[in-house]
């Protein structure tokens, strides 16, 4: 079989390796190669330049399925990108045949989009799924390197929510929940201990004593007096417990505002934005291995796995992380500036995977391409989009009033009537809007005033 070895130096000992073999450890010569070429065997290099040629080889037009091996001991990131460990040449060449095989049944590809290559590559890998590896200097402390190797600039919850929503993934395993600041989506988290009355973190685990005949609570400390206990309010002598004093439920002292309390209220401090957060208030997340559904199959295979709603992408779309970023300037902007309006819209789109089940896939794609068309004529230079799951589409609309956006929610109802069919199934549009004439400036976060919008116009 065709195939190239890459590394910086000879191979190492692997059996049945031709002794005429193809090597090169330069990237753009891969990439350029204008032969057949069956499979790329990595041997000794650097994790740098292994996961640079994954990249580009993922991302190129013609060698994307391109099978990858490597036969020596890798860390498990570089594990993830490639598929697959082989002991011997003619494993790689066994590996390699099965996956040409299963490629050659795919049908020509119509859409180069990343969710199809996603999909194209796992279908043609029996064995290959999309696995989480822990990486503490990551932010959100879990990579799927999989995934990154694909698109490095992609938000991977975001993707993973639109395959899930889609049904085109399904999780096999549950691999660990981890908890993020909500205001930054970082896993680096300090917990700490603080005083339940002035939040203090001087305080310390202590030893209290109740006296019954005053009903004095403190410190053991305070009550011990030479050879004898006494109470230092009322000074009885206390010698017997149950009867004179009792030790009380409370564990912690604060040093700075004298409160004794039983447990501590836990804060946890990111390490990144420095903002304190109640434990209640992070975000969960579950990290997930994934596989393939049936229905990625049949949509790889009928060429149906584009994602409709990603043709409203460009109604000056930016991501959800950003979109978040610029809410909360738009809302330090009002509360500093009085004369300085916005608002949030939330559209809810919904009734898009009934009319592709009942009128099929290209008709409900040139539907929303239309929707799409005559929605960016009502999008403003200034107004920024962004979709934080895969049908609810997101407007930060800056100096826009009540009267302004009932106008909006207007035309774009008119814009959903348009869509209705003979049947009368149409794309069906959820919106709910906040002003920032309505709201507390001082105390609202983007992240709570989108969960907030999320839950009025989806409940």
């Amino acid at each position: 079989m065709d195939f190239i070895y890459f590394a910086d130096t000879p191979a190492q000992d692997l059996e049945g390796l031709p002794g005429d073999y193809p090597f090169t450890c330069d990237i753009s010569t891969v990439l350029e190669h204008s032969g057949p070429l069956d499979f790329i065997l990595v041997g000794k290099a650097l994790d740098e330049k292994i996961i640079a040629l994954c990249e580009q080889i993922r991302q190129h037009a013609r060698w994307s399925l391109l099978p990858i091996f490597h036969y020596l001991d890798l860390g498990s990131y570089l594990t993830e990108i490639m598929d697959a460990k082989v002991d011997s040449f003619e494993k790689a060449c066994e590996l390699a045949h099965d996956i040409q095989q299963i490629i050659q049944t795919l049908p020509p590809i119509l859409a180069d989009d990343k969710d199809s290559n996603l999909l194209r590559l796992l279908l043609t890998r029996q064995h290959k799924s999309i696995k989480p590896i822990q990486d503490w200097q990551s932010p959100s402390l879990f990579r799927y390197p999989l995934l990154e190797t694909l698109d490095p600039s992609i938000q991977t919850w975001v993707w993973l929510k639109s395959l899930q929503e889609r049904k085109l993934i399904v999780s096999t395993q549950l691999i660990d929940r981890i908890r993020l600041c909500p205001h930054c989506d970082t896993g680096h988290l300090n917990y700490i201990d603080t005083c339940t009355n002035c939040h203090s973190i001087h305080i310390e685990q202590a030893d209290f004593y109740h006296c019954f005949t005053c009903g004095y609570v403190g410190l053991q400390t305070e009550f011990i007096h030479g050879q004898q206990m006494s109470c230092p309010r009322c000074h009885t002598v206390l010698r017997h417990i149950g009867s004179d004093y009792d030790r009380p439920i409370e564990d912690y002292h604060c040093h700075d505002c004298g409160q004794n309390f039983l447990e501590p209220d836990v804060v946890a401090e990111c390490l990144q934005c420095h903002e304190k957060n109640p434990t209640e208030s992070l975000s969960v997340i579950s990290i997930h291995e994934y596989t393939l559904t049936k229905l990625a199959t049949m949509s790889v295979m009928n060429n149906t796995v584009v994602d409709v709603y990603a043709l409203l992408d460009h109604l000056n779309f930016i991501t959800p992380q950003y979109f978040e970023y610029w809410l909360n300037w738009y809302l330090q902007m009002a509360a500093r500036y009085k004369t300085h309006h916005f608002a949030l819209m939330l559209i809810h789109i919904d009734q898009v995977e009934a009319l592709t089940q009942h009128f099929g896939f290209g008709f409900t794609h040139q539907l929303i391409e239309g929707v799409a068309e005559r929605m960016r004529e009502l999008i403003r230079t200034t107004d920024l989009s962004t979709r934080t799951s895969t049908n609810l589409l997101w407007l930060l609309l800056p100096e826009t009033p009540a009267d302004g956006c009932e106008i909006l929610v207007k035309r774009l109802r008119a814009i959903s009537d348009a869509t209705k069919q003979e049947d009368g199934s149409q794309i069906a549009f959820q919106i709910g809007y906040l002003l920032s004439s309505e709201l507390d400036l001082n105390h609202e976060q983007a992240k709570t005033l989108m969960h907030q919008l999320e839950g009025k116009i989806t409940s």
